[in-house]
């Protein structure tokens, strides 16, 4: 869970919360310097930075943590392979350096500016100048960062022996699904709950609803008026999945003019190639939708165009050697969600 979620948190929640963020890495660990969570005593945690091994002991921290109102350094080591103290369920094994900040008036002030810039898509370097050993922040800094920045956290020695918490921040990646059909409705919830900001637009008010659609934004319009409304930009992502023609074709004409960072299109090539009326396909462009691994059915299928978002969001480029490797195993993508395709070039489901 990136910092803009959380924040979406903080923001959402009056209660006394803690902020976790991972500092140091060496050796083997679950997240790198600069995952963050949020701890909440009794009322439980968001976010991870470990797979269960941390958690629980740094939210036993934080009554102590706020009644001292000052930031805590807490330290890991889960080298030592002799070492049976953290049991089994240990799935790590490095050291691991977390420092626990109690979110008083002071540091929600800068918090909401970090969130409001977010807010506005930017990148965002938000800076900690504290003493050596962690346990006073003497003062904050924040600035734009360039919009190629990576996240994560830089610690340098600054000044006067102080140390230095410098983290990159983006906002969470904005994704229009374009058509409020059933199949959608996986996709938007597994894209929610992987970091997306899910947006969905539909001409059909019926379908369009919070009922069915409880993790995402709502728009009802035509493809010009989601346009209009909706500023969609450059370094969004965009997934085409009406199932109507007229309806696809027009966004995707005026979409064309945009470089997005991702547009997906449901359906077959032969559709899709009509669709484009013999337009140069951008880089950014897939079709049909999602990552070759034999899906079969909406769930299925919602995996393979999720994973294919997040390989994008990650690696900046789609990876069309995996695709390859998966057409190169027998698997077509000419139809919905890369299924099987026999020898004599009929699809079928997987078993």
């Amino acid at each position: 869970m990136n910092m803009h979620r959380l924040l979406q948190a903080v923001f959402s929640f009056e209660r006394v919360m803690v902020l976790a963020t991972v500092v140091e890495v060496d050796g083997h660990a679950y997240r790198k310097a600069g995952a963050a969570m949020l701890l909440m005593g009794e009322a439980g945690t968001l976010g991870e930075i470990s797979p269960g091994c941390l958690e629980a002991d740094l939210n036993a921290r934080v009554d102590e943590v706020w009644s001292g109102r000052v930031p805590v350094l807490v330290e890991y080591d889960m080298r030592p392979i002799d070492d049976l103290s953290w049991g089994e369920a240990v799935g790590c094994g490095g050291f691991i350096r977390v420092l626990l900040e109690p979110i008083d008036d002071r540091l929600r002030e800068w918090l909401s500016w970090v969130k409001r810039l977010l807010d506005e898509g930017m990148v965002v370097r938000f800076a900690r100048i504290m003493n050596s050993d962690f346990s006073e922040v003497l003062e904050y800094r924040l600035e734009a960062a360039g919009r190629e920045a990576e996240e994560g956290l830089l610690l340098h020695v600054g000044p006067g022996g102080g140390q230095v918490m410098e983290c990159v921040h983006a906002s969470s990646p904005r994704l229009l699904l374009f058509g409020a059909t059933d199949d959608a409705i996986p996709v938007a919830e597994l894209a929610a709950k992987g970091g997306f900001r899910v947006l969905v637009a539909d001409w059909r008010q019926a379908l369009c609803t919070k009922e069915r659609f409880a993790a995402a934004s709502l728009f009802v319009g035509s493809p010009k008026e989601i346009l209009l409304h909706t500023g969609i930009k450059d370094g969004d992502y965009v997934v085409l999945m009406s199932h109507y023609f007229p309806k696809d074709q027009e966004l995707l004409r005026l979409l064309m003019p945009i470089k997005l960072k991702y547009l997906g299109i449901m359906g077959s090539r032969t559709r899709t190639e009509r669709m484009l009326e013999k337009r140069e396909v951008p880089e950014w462009l897939e079709y049909p939708v999602g990552m070759a691994i034999g899906a079969d059915g909406a769930e299925e299928i919602a995996v393979s165009i999720v994973a294919q978002l997040i390989q994008v969001r990650r690696l900046g480029m789609l990876n069309k050697n995996v695709e390859k490797a998966g057409e190169d195993h027998g698997y077509s993508r000419d139809l919905l969600g890369s299924r099987r395709q026999p020898p004599d070039g009929a699809i079928q489901a997987v078993d």
